[in-house]
């Protein structure tokens, strides 16, 4: 017999209500989708020797593949040229390495935050190698990415490898200008107070009007709004919301990490520091 989430609940609620409010039940049966889709995250961590045994896709006149390797390598030589020190570094992949993120966490004199380089790549044509900067906030690591600022992409065709090369190190040498821009971007939106319901607006217009987050990254937002994992120091504010998003996109896949903090920085942007 197959029991559905509402079928479920009502069994919990008998066998367990009379030691759990139900609030209190809500939040457990939160906290297991969340823990489920955290670990079907964390499939996806590998290490750069791994990536490294990936077979690379045989060249062709429409298609140069860049091995998962290479950027490894230009983005740890760009990032160390600069003199930066990397603190750590994660690695993921899918599709049976296919598909490669990385991202390096450099460190600041800044107290909440340190830069954070990334990159993606693929092997099987589904996304263009892409680079982009942004911050990584040290109380809760989110991930924070400027859209407008320190990205690019490019498809895998003639000289993509030169051409990453140079725009990586340039972009590097460019990190901590770009990394201050992030820094303001905070210290704005901790200064904006949002009351309930316009919370409850930003929400609903991040989940209907630009599908920002899906249907398990809403309920995570929504918990962490009644319930914060972390304290920023800013309650009732923008940066609050912000990172209560950040959260939310924990979950998604490699494939789409770069895209979906960098359309949620653009939306906060347009909302709350265009003008600024």
């Amino acid at each position: 017999m197959r029991c559905g989430v509402k079928q479920t609940f009502q069994f919990l609620k008998i066998i367990c209500g009379t030691f759990f409010p139900v609030n209190e039940l809500c939040y457990f049966l939160s906290y297991l989708s969340i823990t489920k889709n955290l670990i079907m995250t964390s499939k996806f961590l590998t290490t750069a020797k791994e990536l490294g045994k990936i077979p690379v896709p045989t060249k062709t006149d429409s298609y140069s593949p860049v091995p998962h390797s290479k950027v490894i390598d230009m983005t740890v030589k760009a990032i160390k040229k600069a003199g930066m020190e990397i603190k750590s570094t994660t690695y993921q992949m899918a599709s049976d390495g296919s598909k490669a993120f990385g991202a390096y966490e450099i460190g600041t004199a800044d107290k909440e935050m340190n830069i954070r380089l990334m990159w993606h790549n693929s092997y099987n044509k589904t996304m263009p190698l892409r680079w982009a900067l942004g911050a990584h906030v040290i109380v809760c690591e989110n991930g924070m990415v400027q859209g407008e600022l320190g990205a690019f992409k490019r498809k895998h065709t003639g000289n993509v490898m030169e051409f990453f090369k140079q725009e990586v190190e340039a972009h590097v040498a460019k990190a901590g200008e770009m990394f201050q821009k992030l820094v303001e971007d905070r210290e704005t939106m901790k200064k904006i107070a949002l009351d309930k319901k316009a919370v409850a607006e930003l929400v609903g217009r991040m989940y209907i009007e630009e599908a920002l987050i899906n249907t398990t990254q809403l309920a995570i937002l929504k918990r962490e709004i009644e319930n914060p994992s972390f304290n920023y120091n800013a309650d009732g504010s923008v940066w609050q919301l912000y990172n209560h998003a950040t959260v939310a996109l924990k979950v998604v896949h490699p494939h789409g990490h770069i895209a979906a903090h960098s359309n949620l920085h653009k939306f906060f942007t347009k909302e709350f520091l265009a003008a600024k």
